[in-house]
């Protein structure tokens, strides 16, 4: 397998570092120097500018004003794990089963 080229792999750090705004001013003519140099940089630069960068666009956009005021608490409520009762009978019943065939193996 061939490695990518240091310079483009540099360009897509520098791309994805550029969408979160999170380049140095070196950085960003660091940048736009392999974008001009690479055109693969610059095609993956475009399309992660169009993918991730219009999902941030539209994240920051949102209006969490419009959600319900208990909009966190439901959301953390319905991806909670729930371990109840059940959860300790059947961790029981498979190590039971696990301890009975060993035995039964091992006889």
């Amino acid at each position: 397998m061939i490695p990518d080229d240091p310079d483009l792999a540099r360009g897509k750090e520098l791309a994805a570092l550029r969408l979160y705004g999170e380049l140095t001013p070196s950085e960003e003519a660091e940048l736009d120097r392999l974008l001009a140099a690479h055109p693969a940089a610059r095609a993956f630069a475009s399309e992660l500018a169009a993918g991730l960068g219009a999902a941030r666009r539209a994240v920051e956009m949102a209006d969490l004003a419009a959600l319900p005021p208990d909009w966190r608490e439901r959301l953390s409520a319905a991806t909670r794990v729930r371990r109840g009762p059940g959860a300790l009978v059947r961790a029981a019943a498979t190590f039971a089963a696990g301890l009975a065939a060993g035995l039964l193996l091992a006889w």
